[in-house]
């Protein structure tokens, strides 16, 4: 298992190895996100094993973050904790990607070029990310003349 994360990987030989990649990826490292921080602190766990189910070569794992997104309502900062698994099979084409079970996501992959993992990671918190981030609280009223 590598305590540190590598920059760009090759996924199907980190499958033969059968490796575990476990580590941190800065929050500013994120390009996509930035636009929609508030602060840009803190850090991604990353947790990413890289295995076969069958036929299929599987990277599974789990990413937690907690990102500050602005509130759409009152425009301070809300925490957002995104804790999501992974479940990623490796392929090397749309047809194989519209092929897969149910369970995975594609990762497509044509073996030419290693993939920036920060980018993988960023994809997958991308997801999960809500699409109005507000306070659970009521932050914001309008006041109404009538």
């Amino acid at each position: 298992m590598l305590d540190h994360l590598p920059q760009y990987i090759d996924p199907l030989h980190l499958v033969e190895k059968r490796a575990v990649l476990k580590g941190q990826i800065p929050i500013s490292d994120f390009d996509r996100l930035a636009d929609i921080l508030h602060s840009n602190a803190g850090s991604a766990n990353v947790e990413l094993a890289f295995s076969r189910e069958g036929r299929l070569a599987v990277v599974t794992g789990r990413i937690e973050v907690t990102l500050a997104l602005t509130c759409q309502n009152c425009l301070d900062a809300v925490s957002v904790v995104i804790d999501c698994a992974i479940k990623l099979a490796i392929v090397a084409s749309i047809e194989q990607a519209n092929n897969l079970p149910e369970a995975y996501e594609p990762l497509l992959f044509d073996g030419n070029e290693n993939l920036l993992l920060k980018d993988i990671i960023e994809d997958e918190i991308l997801l999960y990310l809500p699409i109005f981030p507000k306070h659970e609280h009521r932050c914001f009223c309008f006041t109404s003349n009538k």
